[in-house]
């Protein structure tokens, strides 16, 4: 028989999940000073950036719709999992990415895997609480995030003066 290692952390739950959310978060915010950046220097000219952003928030919104319908057919625990290795997987990979085709390619993909990860944590949140303490789990959940989008741009920007674009993808991944 096999046997797995298991980590033990000392939260547990919902708080553990509210950990977790304020590290995707923070993942994703630390990535925001150079991600125009980056687009740019595959779209050449300003106004694209935009459009491209406007694009990457569509995606966002049709695969909201495309993972809602997995919901119920896969495990929660499973989507988070894979939507955790997938999305890292993904900013790392933006780190060699330098055409826009391949990087439109990958959004489409990171994006299924960060409503992967944003749903499930939702979820498993309101499967943990208490009735009575749903409000102020979903709520911390939501504040702890916003934190992370005041300190992962801060860091972001700070590495971002030190170090290349790619090496910043890479560090986002972590």
């Amino acid at each position: 028989m096999h046997k797995f290692l298991h980590i033990r952390v000392p939260i547990k739950g919902a708080y553990f999940l509210v950990i977790l959310s304020f590290l995707v978060a923070l993942s994703i915010s630390f990535l925001a000073p150079v991600f125009p950046l980056y687009i740019k220097s595959l779209v050449q000219k300003e106004a694209y950036v935009g459009y491209v952003t406007a694009a990457i928030a569509v995606l966002f919104l049709i695969s909201s719709f495309v993972v809602s319908r997995f919901l119920d057919s896969y495990n929660k625990r499973t989507l988070l999992k894979i939507g955790l290795l997938g999305s890292a997987a993904t900013v790392a990979a933006l780190s060699v990415i330098s055409t826009l085709h391949y990087f439109l390619i990958l959004e489409i993909v990171r994006a299924f895997f960060l409503v992967s990860i944003y749903f499930t944590i939702a979820l498993f949140i309101r499967d943990y609480a208490a009735s009575s303490n749903l409000g102020k789990l979903e709520g911390m959940n939501f504040t702890i995030s916003n934190c992370a989008w005041l300190i992962g741009p801060l860091l972001g920007a700070t590495m971002a003066e030190k170090f290349p674009i790619s090496t910043i993808f890479l560090l986002g991944s972590i």
